[in-house]
């Protein structure tokens, strides 16, 4: 729905992408179960930064932490990913890093 409230491009944009991509479920649940291992994952890197006296700010997908706090971020980050995401190292996770 359209913030005005307005349907009329919902179903061209779903016919869209069922052509282009047949094989993807729409509205199966995933997005909300994937927003869940998100969080989770950025509740033991926070929980973990606690522990550890270094204040750690989410952002969406990402944390942020002082420059000298970035190694051990990066690290606890993709401890956590292997940890809440259990693929058994079928999925990688990216790392990226922005400075200022």
């Amino acid at each position: 729905m359209w913030p005005n409230g307005n349907q009329m491009g919902t179903p061209l944009i779903e016919a869209a992408t069922n052509k282009r991509f047949p094989m993807l479920k729409l509205y199966d649940g995933w997005g909300i179960f994937a927003q869940n291992l998100e969080g989770a994952i950025l509740r033991d890197v926070m929980l973990q930064g606690v522990d550890k006296g270094i204040v750690v700010l989410p952002v969406h997908d990402a944390v942020a932490v002082q420059q000298k706090h970035e190694d051990w971020a990066i690290g606890t980050m993709l401890e956590a990913w292997s940890r809440v995401a259990a693929s058994g190292g079928a999925a990688k996770a990216r790392v990226k890093i922005d400075r200022p």
